[in-house]
């Protein structure tokens, strides 16, 4: 078996996330949800163009190129992971309380809420369970339903559905370990990753649950998107980036470059392209490895490596495909965002923060 690295922000993230489920232990016929409206800060409608990233526990909206920085939340809680409608009306994102240090040196979240804020006039809708869990949300094309997962028990997460307001809940799965479900672009089935027979592998079933089938066979499979059209996924296995159809057939390796560990793949705008991070083997060490952001073009097949230096997580096309937008964990241990054009030319540090969305 390969060295499964775990000094990247999204691994990070996951190893949270499993100190988590070992924190919160749930039976799941108590399992119960309630949603709650309020108007966070009333003001002006917030301009849905731009970059929402959070900070020091809150959400911020700033323009395309860092300036008019705006606070969004003002939580004592700690928000992060925002995400944005297709139509650039609702702002979602993970709230998590109380959180505490334990003796592995890892955090304890005794519970994690979804907010949905509309940004014409700031109005929360929370989807919450009572002593709970709940994240990795997305919204269905028509904004009509959400999805998340939610501890259940202290062994295991499942998926959720429930109406845009939090009601008519619906369980997905039950069992094993079900993270990270999004919405096929025609919002007719589920795709997440699930943890069974000690694989993480990705699955696809209708919203109901029904007709579930297992798209990857193999030890890692994780971070799907689909490409604009709908048709096609790509997703990280061990060392490289694939290609598959919807249905799951015609499966493709994309890189396979031994020189690098490929991961977190996004698609540019138009659909020609892909943009993820790297992780170059040849340095002495894991703890000296850099994480290159590098493009690959899927008309040419050329690869083109874009940022050469620093531990670089997350990136992203603008929405016109002009420049690519990455946070960077930095020697003051912080995350900044940062952009730079496809050609790696003009890269510019922003702001401090991380987790961005861009719309």
């Amino acid at each position: 078996m390969r060295f499964q690295p775990v000094s990247t922000l999204l691994e990070l993230k996951r190893k949270i996330t499993k100190m988590k489920k070992m924190s919160v232990i749930i039976g799941l016929f108590f399992l119960t949800f309630s949603a709650c409206e309020r108007v966070l800060d009333p003001g002006n409608e917030i301009n849905s163009k731009g970059i929402f990233y959070s900070a020091d526990g809150n959400i911020y909206r700033m323009d395309y190129d860092g300036s008019n920085v705006t606070q969004i939340t003002f939580e004592e809680k700690d928000c992060n992971n925002p995400q944005i409608s297709s139509d650039g009306t609702l702002l979602y994102y993970d709230v998590q309380a109380n959180i505490n240090r334990i003796p592995s040196g890892g955090l304890m979240y005794d519970f994690s809420i979804i907010n949905i804020m509309k940004l014409a006039n700031k109005e929360l809708v929370e989807i919450s369970g009572e002593n709970d869990w709940c994240s990795n949300a997305s919204l269905s094309p028509d904004k009509k339903l959400v999805v998340f997962c939610s501890q259940t028990d202290g062994h295991g997460a499942d998926i959720f559905t429930a109406d845009i307001n939090g009601k008519n809940l619906t369980q997905i799965t039950n069992g094993y370990y079900n993270r990270y479900p999004k919405f096929t672009p025609n919002g007719r089935q589920i795709i997440f990753e699930s943890s069974r027979d000690n694989k993480d592998n990705l699955f696809i079933a209708d919203l109901d649950g029904k007709n579930l089938r297992q798209l990857t066979d193999s030890e890692w499979n994780v971070n799907a998107v689909f490409s604009p059209n709908g048709d096609k996924i790509v997703w990280e296995t061990y060392w490289d980036i694939w290609m598959m159809d919807i249905d799951g057939s015609n499966k493709i390796n994309l890189t396979n470059d031994e020189k690098f560990f490929d991961r977190v793949p996004s698609y540019s705008n138009n659909g020609s392209k892909l943009v993820f991070i790297a992780e170059n083997l040849r340095s002495a060490s894991s703890n000296d490895r850099t994480y290159e952001i590098h493009i690959l073009d899927l008309l040419t097949n050329e690869r083109h490596e874009i940022v050469k230096t620093g531990q670089n997580f997350e990136p992203m096309f603008f929405p016109n495909d002009d420049k690519i937008l990455f946070s960077r964990y930095e020697n003051d241990y912080h995350f900044y965002l940062y952009n730079v054009n496809p050609d790696g030319s003009d890269l510019k540090r922003l702001v401090r923060g991380g987790n961005a969305a861009i719309h």
